[in-house]
């Protein structure tokens, strides 16, 4: 027996987190003053989280999914085949995944600050006072930042909802445009 890729999900899926980490770093630089390369490195490390979190709730929730809404699915992801009664399922999914990608995003985001900034305080002791007084102007900046939660919870929240419409907008845009006239 052989198993089909769905090459089609895997590719858009990879645009999607493209996509998504773009715009995602550009807003987390903005609204918590990173620089560029911290704001790409985060943007990527939650947008990986959050899909592999994503799969994991779909694979675990599929065996209860009903048999006929199961082969919709199928038809939807890998043929490319809509129906009336798959779209609302659909949109629900999308509302709830939304949601949870926010939660675990930023919970992600939490993690990675916490987890980097030990690693920064366990740095080797060999520095000039120039170093010192730099990493201890970007400890108190870091510390500030962190205390600012709200402000972290609504940059997290924006690049979720810019990246989420961004993604949508391509969705319609392959919707839309007949097969034949793509690419």
């Amino acid at each position: 027996m052989f198993s089909v890729m769905p090459l089609r999900a895997i590719a858009f899926q990879c645009l999607f987190l493209l996509l998504a980490i773009a715009i995602e770093a550009a807003v987390l630089r903005e609204a918590l003053k990173l620089p560029y390369r911290k704001s790409v490195e985060y943007a990527a490390s939650i947008n990986l989280l959050s899909t592999a979190v994503g799969w994991l709730i779909f694979f675990s929730l599929e065996p209860l999914v009903p048999l006929n809404l199961k082969f919709q699915l199928i038809n939807c992801i890998f043929f490319d085949q809509w129906s009336s009664s798959i779209a609302a399922w659909v949109i629900l999914a999308g509302f709830a995944t939304f949601f949870i990608s926010f939660l675990v995003k930023l919970s992600g985001l939490d993690l990675l600050r916490l987890l980097l900034q030990d690693k920064a305080e366990k740095e080797p002791e060999q520095e000039t006072q120039v170093e010192k007084s730099r990493r201890y102007q970007n400890t108190v900046r870091a510390r500030k930042n962190a205390r600012e939660g709200p402000g972290r919870a609504n940059a997290v929240l924006i690049a979720n909802a810019l990246s989420y419409t961004a993604i949508l907008l391509v969705l319609f845009i392959r919707i839309v445009v007949p097969a034949d006239t793509r690419l």
